[in-house]
């Protein structure tokens, strides 16, 4: 009896040590993801890449509790990814927001002269400040030049 006792305060010894390795691999996981938050976007992808690699439950051949870990790990790796991939998307998003609403005030601020090449080159600047989501007004204003200046 006493024998088995001690079997089972071993065996819960190895499972407690066990979870707290596995918890510590999930804490140290997730430390290194919130670090490359501060990394460029190529290294931050290059970088979830690899732990995406490393941690695929596919990969995780030793135990069903190794397949866990890897399954949690992958998750968190994962979303990462995800929302690394939504500020790159948004980045992207207002740079041509900005570079159309630039293209913009550069006829607006010619004060209402433009050569016969210009006007189509509005037209175009419109379309594309349209489409990156300039404001209306700044849009208006442009169609009101194009309508002054057009024959």
């Amino acid at each position: 009896r006493a024998e088995a006792e001690r079997a089972a305060a071993e065996r819960a010894e190895a499972e407690r040590k066990a979870a707290e390795k596995i918890a510590a691999e999930i804490a140290a996981v997730r430390e290194s993801v919130r670090r490359s938050m501060s990394m460029p976007a190529a290294d931050r992808k290059r970088f979830l890449r690899g732990l995406q690699v490393q941690w695929h439950p596919d990969r995780q051949y030793d135990s069903a509790a190794q397949r866990e870990l890897a399954d949690e790990i992958s998750r968190i790796v994962n979303e990462a990814a995800r929302v690394a991939k939504e500020q790159a998307a948004l980045v992207r998003s207002k740079k041509e927001r900005t570079e159309a609403f630039d293209n913009l005030q550069r006829y607006l601020n010619r004060g209402g002269s433009l050569a016969p090449s210009q006007v189509s080159e509005l037209k175009g600047a419109i379309e594309r400040a349209r489409v990156a989501g300039v404001s209306e007004g700044e849009i208006t204003k442009a169609e009101s030049l194009l309508q002054r200046v057009s024959p």
